[in-house]
């Protein structure tokens, strides 16, 4: 006999399973700053990569403020851009798995549990379709600064898609639970109600 969804342990998932693998693998492309190495190039760091004794860094570095070409020698992408790219990035992966754990650890038996895991799962939805809007502004901003091959950064997109459609698609299950919640509650009260009458009917026979 299959085991409902709801009561499932949370590792045998496909969205749970889903969000922890893009949060792998975006983190992977975090910590290659996006699929771009680290381009900002400083001209004193310029100089200590090549080794200069301090005579010729600073004839160099004389030089390149003289003519004023040392911002030149900053890239389009400062570290502070690449630094808030990747919290925000990294945030939302992690909101969407934290989310998704607190909703499936409610098994709602009333009403008022059903609504408090569909805040959850509509979380953890929100923060997909977030995750979706910022990778989607990261890849157009480098695709029109730097001219990178936007097909490389699909499988991340597709990742997250799938994420959205798999979550869209658990939150849906779930309405059969409301429904026997509400069934479940329309039985008691019925059950109420007889007791009620029989007892009414029982004092009118004396």
């Amino acid at each position: 006999m299959s085991v409902p969804v709801s009561r499932r342990g949370i590792s045998s998932m496909e969205f749970y399973n889903t969000a922890v693998q893009l949060r792998v693998e975006l983190s992977r492309w975090l910590l290659r700053d996006f699929g771009i190495k680290d381009k900002t190039r400083r001209a004193s760091v310029v100089a200590k990569a090549a080794r200069m004794d301090e005579e010729d860094k600073e004839t160099i570095l004389g030089i390149l403020a003289k003519y004023r070409l040392t911002e030149q020698l900053t890239e389009e992408y400062p570290d502070w851009w690449l630094a808030e790219r990747r919290r925000a990035v990294d945030r939302l992966c992690t909101q969407i798995v934290v989310h998704i754990r607190a909703a499936n650890a409610i098994y709602p038996t009333s009403e008022e549990e059903y609504w408090d895991r569909r805040t959850m799962q509509n979380k953890a939805i929100g923060y997909t379709e977030a995750l979706m809007e910022e990778l989607q502004f990261i890849v157009a901003m480098l695709f029109k600064t730097l001219g990178v091959d936007v097909e490389k950064y699909m499988p991340f997109v597709d990742m997250v898609d799938k994420e959205l459609a798999l979550l869209k698609g658990w939150r849906k299950s779930d309405n059969k639970l409301l429904r026997a919640i509400q069934s479940k509650k329309l039985t008691k009260r019925e059950k109420l109600v007889k007791n009620l009458k029989e007892k009414v009917a029982a004092r009118t026979e004396y």
